[in-house]
């Protein structure tokens, strides 16, 4: 089962974590360009005025402010469609404050397990990706998309 859509949750976080994003590449050679449609992607990366991959940005609200302590991260699997779009796509998590993030490739969402997962949204689980803290970058958004 997947989480249905929660306008109240989407009104709460994305603007301000899109936000957050535009800010922490404000000063560089990257520009955000927003997607055209509201059911893709998040970001368009540029980089010269020329696109070179895309951001999925969200907030994770159980890590809260201080470290994160969980030993993997945790990725709706119905994300995988942007995995393999045209370019490569750097996902960004913020944590319920925004204060801190990391980042992952699509690749390694696709490279980790995928396991059925209960929360409070779907009763009976939902499949997500467990990407190893291992392969995530901490507060580096340069690092994470230099690579594209």
């Amino acid at each position: 089962m997947r989480k249905h859509f929660d306008k109240a949750l989407y009104d709460r976080y994305d603007a301000a974590a899109k936000t957050a994003a535009r800010t922490l590449l404000q000063h560089t050679n990257f520009v955000l360009k927003d997607s055209e449609k509201k059911t893709d992607v998040d970001f368009e990366i540029y980089k010269d005025d020329k696109l070179i991959g895309f951001l999925e940005v969200e907030v994770k609200r159980n890590w809260a402010v201080g470290p994160f302590i969980y030993n993997d991260v945790q990725w709706p699997e119905r994300k995988w469609k942007y995995c393999n779009l045209t370019k490569p796509t750097v996902f960004l998590m913020f944590n319920a404050d925004l204060s801190q993030y990391l980042t992952a490739t699509g690749e390694d969402l696709l490279s980790s397990k995928i396991e059925m997962i209960r929360n409070k949204y779907v009763a009976y689980g939902e499949s997500f990706f467990k990407v190893p803290v291992s392969k995530v970058i901490f507060n580096n958004i340069l690092q994470s998309v230099d690579f594209l």
